[in-house]
């Protein structure tokens, strides 16, 4: 199913890895995810919309690991949490960063601004 998500651009990818070096086997850091499903905004309408994307805390719980972003200073209006997975181990997936940041909550850290680009995912 497509989704709307703000890319992180190499560079933006090189910044995180250099902060926060993956402690798991997969290691992705590709994106973070707007809107799952239906697609109300287009890629113009997120142009338009975002002006700052930045990470604010970083959770793991020995697993998967997970960075919290503010997307304009906000989290995300459904009370979920923007995030990026950063790494995980086999037989966890990028979706488990949901479960991890809802269950054990997260550490903040010092912001870091992140290059990204919206994009629409399948």
């Amino acid at each position: 199913m497509a989704y709307s998500a703000f890319v992180i651009t190499p560079e933006g990818r090189r910044m995180i890895l250099e902060r926060w070096p993956a402690k798991f086997k997969n290691v992705r850091a590709h994106h973070i995810t707007h809107e799952f499903g239906v697609i109300n905004d287009t890629v113009e309408d997120m142009l338009r919309i975002v002006d700052d994307i930045t990470i604010v805390g970083y959770a793991c719980d020995g697993f998967i690991e997970a960075l919290v972003v503010e997307v304009n200073g906000k989290f995300r209006p459904d009370k979920g949490t923007y995030h990026i997975t950063l790494s995980y181990v086999d037989g966890k997936n990028p979706y488990d960063s949901n479960r991890l940041i809802s269950d054990k909550g997260y550490d903040t850290c010092e912001d870091l601004f992140v290059p990204t680009f919206p994009a629409l995912l399948d």
